[in-house]
């Protein structure tokens, strides 16, 4: 049964947020059919428990703004910046920051991110105006999509858009772009030297978490945390890709990772273990 209007959405830990929906949102859609926790849960409790030691969060890649919307409503101290590349997205993402009263806590910077700034082609779903699979990238199995179309839309370096705020202190990034993290990532050298913020990466592909990885090592990264939604557990990996048993990394299917200058304290893994026990998720759900 198709569904328009507002969905209550819920995260673990985080207050509740509010998200408009016209039966095309498929996160949105997740959670009004799911309930609470239900896309990526605890990817979304890890960002919000990270979002409160920070004072500034940006989510690049934003969607409809579920990232944004975690970080604003788990720190009332937190300034947030979305990125997103396509403007009829952008405009869902600013009724939902609304319709959660955190609008003028989010900055919506109407741009994609790339190793250099200027203007590049985006492949998206014209049929799907919701679709989550848009991408700078030519990804040979989204080109396929009977609606996809090409389209030419502004981007910002990572250091460009840094620099023209006056160099903040930027705690927690998440980056969600299709494919094109790499690229992201290598125009933020500036940025990354001097923040070493939490990064929350989406993941297609082994050979992919690896670029990542040598573009963040000469900056001072030292842990990656592979996050296991559909198990709720969180498994760590040093630089090399080798768990504490000298296991290599082996990937599976798409996933998020924390990439983080040191290791999580105990404490703090702790704290997240406690949000989920005292959640519908229920106790001993989590290996950290």
């Amino acid at each position: 049964m198709a569904y328009h209007g507002p969905v209550d959405v819920r995260v673990p830990g985080v207050m509740p947020m509010t998200m408009w929906v016209e039966d095309d949102d498929n996160v949105a859609r997740t959670f009004f059919y799911f309930g609470e926790g239900s896309y990526e849960c605890l990817t979304m409790i890890l960002f919000g428990q990270l979002a409160k030691t920070t004072r500034m969060v940006w989510d690049i890649g934003g969607h409809t703004g579920l990232f944004s919307l975690v970080a604003a409503r788990s720190n009332w101290a937190t300034e947030v910046h979305y990125f997103e590349i396509l403007e009829h997205i952008r405009a869902r993402a600013a009724v939902n920051f609304a319709i959660s009263n955190v609008a003028d806590k989010v900055t919506i910077v109407p741009k994609g991110v790339s190793r250099e700034s200027g203007e590049v082609s985006v492949f998206f779903d014209e049929a799907e105006t919701m679709w989550t699979g848009a991408s700078i990238e030519a990804l040979p199995n989204r080109l396929k999509r009977k609606g996809v179309v090409e389209k030419t839309v502004p981007v910002t370096s990572i250091d460009d858009h840094w620099e023209s705020l006056g160099r903040p202190q930027v705690g927690l990034v998440k980056i969600d772009v299709e494919n094109h993290e790499v690229p992201a990532l290598q125009g933020a050298k500036a940025f990354l030297s001097h923040n070493k913020p939490f990064l929350v990466l989406e993941i297609l592909s082994r050979e992919n978490l690896m670029e990542m990885v040598d573009v963040l090592r000469p900056h001072g990264y030292a842990a990656v945390y592979v996050i296991d939604d559909t198990n709720i557990a969180i498994h760590e990996y040093s630089m090399d890709l080798k768990d504490h048993k000298g296991d290599d990394y082996e990937f599976r299917e798409y996933h998020n990772v924390l990439i983080s200058r040191t290791k999580l304290h105990r404490n703090f893994r702790d704290q997240l273990a406690q949000v989920i026990a005292a959640s519908p998720i229920g106790a001993g759900a989590i290996g950290v």
